[in-house]
């Protein structure tokens, strides 16, 4: 297929749903009459909805149907937009922070969250809408279109199919409701950061069947670090329509440019990785920012057949582009200072299709309750990563000089394409034994044809896999406000992200592992406050690293395991003040592998980690919505690569926030982060790619309703 085919098709399928999106708003200037009155919806949360502060009791994201949490037998924590505004979020990774168990890894340079590291486990995995949508460089999230994140810890491969077994997230984006508004908001803060966003709900049609919701971003900001700097713009129409009762229909565009120098972070010299300030650059000012476009379109159709079955049919489209030049680190000289780099140009596309259909239904045999899902998924993805570099340059790292001439490039390049075509059929029965006594049982099939070439060397290479994803449950309740569970599954993942071959040229077989967890869920202050504490091992095999002697390639580094504790709190104490955020105990240490002693650490897993947020807004009196709070964040010293001796400090980091809201229409909000401007680093990806954590910054923002 050519390349040109390849990149556009999706491109043409999401311009054409945004024809469709903007047609019913073209047309209801003709027929809507003058806008009704505010009405605000109400009625039950659902599993895709907005919730009361801190508190969701029900998601779809484990089970793929509409369950309480404390009915799910899985550890899934919601982090709901109130989270993100009170933290003053611009992407939902943010979301991220204060869900136990959970800690940073890659992040490409800064480009966005290649991958994050969950239970002990690197996964770069997340889904959208209960899509699996995440590509290799997407950008970031933003977090303006963002309804809730919810995270699953443990295996999902049974509903997302291939995953990482420490768990993943999904991205719930914000869905048109039953009322007219518009609300935008101003940000202003450190380092010259300047945020604007906008959401605009309209009920379109008289009869309130079509509603309509826009979203909308503009960010420009430097950085603590030296010469870097980011800009981002976002556009996000969704269009919902109601039929007569029977039949729905959901159709959704996003558009994210994101812009943002390539910074790879400081050195660690002879083992210290404080050895040079936080704010060192060590790229080069020439290179400019790398260009990043994403583009995804999805539409979503549900038909109830009858009060127990209901037929769903889902598709998305979306590509990707990411182009610019980047000068990076290679090997450092501790006693000279003299930093070895290479500049690399990195042309990216990358496009996927995909489309689920889905049968839920609820009956009853010999007095036992159902809940069946079974469905189909067919996916299509295709990428091609062009990279071309020049010869070494250097940079003295005390003393760093930049806008010296870039060199020619010339020195070599590589030229990879890979197309998947994917296939699965699913099946999961949430089993009622009796009123206290369920079980959830559920098997997947996933078989995938994939093709590679490695242009630049002439090789071409395919393989075609096939997995079983098996997953089972039970869950007790000793009441209604308490339950007991544990579970055990199985999960996959096909050529993780690392190059896809040896140095051999033979293609790295999919990882496969077991997960096991046993915990207990319970809701407090008439179910205001969820607690959930769990225990697990996970074991990975034939687990996949980029080979250190060479990084063009992957090996496989056998055996590894993650055992460990977490327990999360989340919700309202009171109707004032709400908390989120928990602890987490990671076990995480190779089992089996050629090149590393057993026992060895894992990269960026912290043993120990504590977040909490907690946030008191007053009700009533002279201080009425006045809001207060702040977070606390303890993460203990993690190994820079596998096995490493060399670590990042343990720290303690605690945030500030405050706001005041003025008739539920206007509000204003600081955030400082980092109060005692503690230094810190959030990851690393070797001893001369480390990553500091921001210093003290602070935030203002503005936001009026109407």
């Amino acid at each position: 297929m050519p390349a040109a085919f390849v990149y556009r098709a999706p491109l043409r399928a999401s311009v054409s749903l945004l024809a469709l999106l903007c047609a019913p708003a073209a047309l209801a200037e003709e027929v809507a009459p003058e806008m009704p009155e505010v009405v605000i919806s109400t009625g039950r949360e659902t599993a895709d909805g907005p919730v009361q502060g801190y508190r969701a009791k029900r998601s779809a994201s484990a089970t793929k149907t509409d369950t309480a949490l404390i009915d799910t037998p899985q550890t899934v924590t919601v982090v709901p937009k109130a989270v993100l505004e009170d933290v003053g979020a611009s992407t939902a990774a943010k979301a991220l922070d204060y869900v136990p168990g959970m800690a940073k890894g890659n992040t490409f340079g800064g480009l966005n969250t290649y991958d994050s590291i969950m239970r002990g486990f690197r996964t770069s995995i997340s889904a959208r809408n209960g899509f699996t949508a995440s590509r290799r460089f997407d950008a970031s999230t933003d977090a303006a279109n963002v309804e809730r994140v919810e995270v699953l810890l443990g295996p999902s491969a049974q509903i997302y199919g291939r995953s990482d077994p420490g768990g993943m997230y999904n991205i719930v984006t914000k869905k048109p409701l039953a009322e007219n508004f518009i609300e935008a908001k101003g940000e202003f803060g450190s380092y010259d950061a300047y945020r604007g966003t906008a959401d605009a709900n309209a009920i379109v049609s008289a009869d309130r069947s079509v509603l309509a919701r826009f979203n909308l971003a503009v960010e420009d900001k430097e950085s603590f670090r030296d010469h870097v700097s980011s800009q981002r713009r976002l556009l996000a129409p969704t269009i919902s329509w109601q039929g007569s009762g029977e039949t729905r229909a959901i159709m959704e565009l996003e558009y994210l440019h994101d812009e943002r120098t390539f910074d790879r972070g400081v050195v660690a010299v002879n083992g210290d990785v404080k050895a040079l300030p936080t704010n060192r650059f060590l790229g080069d000012t020439n290179d400019g920012r790398i260009k990043m476009d994403n583009l995804m379109g999805a539409l979503r159709l549900e038909h109830d057949l009858n009060a127990d079955w209901t037929l769903r049919s889902q598709l998305m489209a979306k590509n990707g582009s990411l182009y610019g030049f980047a000068t990076e680190a290679r090997t450092l000289n501790s006693t000279t200072g003299i930093l070895a780099r290479r500049t690399n140009l990195r042309d990216y596309y990358w496009n996927a299709g995909s489309t689920q259909l889905e049968a839920v239904g609820h009956f009853s045999t010999l007095g036992i309750g159902h809940t069946l899902l079974s469905g189909v998924e067919m996916e299509l993805s295709q990428s091609t990563e062009r990279l071309t570099y020049g010869n070494a340059t250097s940079i003295n790292i005390w003393s760093p000089s930049y806008g010296a001439t870039r060199p020619a490039l010339t020195a070599g390049s590589t030229n990879t394409y890979d197309s998947t075509h994917k296939y699965a059929v699913y099946v999961q029965d949430q089993v009622d034994l009796t009123k206290a006594l369920q079980l959830q049982l559920g098997l997947r099939w996933d078989t995938y044809d994939q093709h590679n070439e490695q242009r630049h060397l002439q090789i071409q290479m395919n393989q075609s896999r096939s997995a079983f994803s098996p997953r089972a449950g039970i869950l007790y309740k000793v009441t209604p406000a308490l339950s007991t569970y544990a579970n055990v599954s199985k999960s996959f993942n096909k050529n993780p992200d690392v190059p896809f071959t040896d140095i051999s040229g033979k293609m790295i077989e999919p990882e496969k592992s077991l997960g096991l967890e046993a915990g207990v869920k319970t809701d407090l202050l008439d179910d205001a406050l969820s607690v959930t504490a769990a225990i697990y091992r996970i074991v990975k095999n034939d687990a996949s690293v980029t080979d250190p002697d060479n990084t063009s390639y992957a090996r496989t580094s056998g055996k590894v395991r993650s055992r460990g504790f977490d327990l999360n709190v989340t919700g309202n104490i009171t109707p004032e003040w709400r908390v989120t955020g928990g602890y987490a105990y990671v076990d995480a240490e190779i089992l089996q592998d050629p090149l590393l002693a057993r026992g060895s650490n894992l990269q960026n897993i912290p043993m120990h980690s504590i977040p909490l947020l907690s946030v008191y807004e007053f009700q009533a009196g002279e201080l009425a919505g006045l809001g207060l709070g702040g977070g606390v964040t303890y993460v203990g010293k993690r190994a820079v690569t596998d096995g490493s001796t060399v670590y990042l400090p343990e720290y303690a980091k605690v945030d500030l926030l405050a706001y005041y809201k003025i008739d539920d229409r206007a509000k204003f909000s600081l955030n400082v982060s980092n109060l005692l401007d503690k230094g810190y680093y959030s990851s690393a990806l070797s001893t001369v790619r480390v990553m500091p954590g921001e210093p003290r910054t602070v935030l203002g923002s503005v936001s009026v309703k109407f």
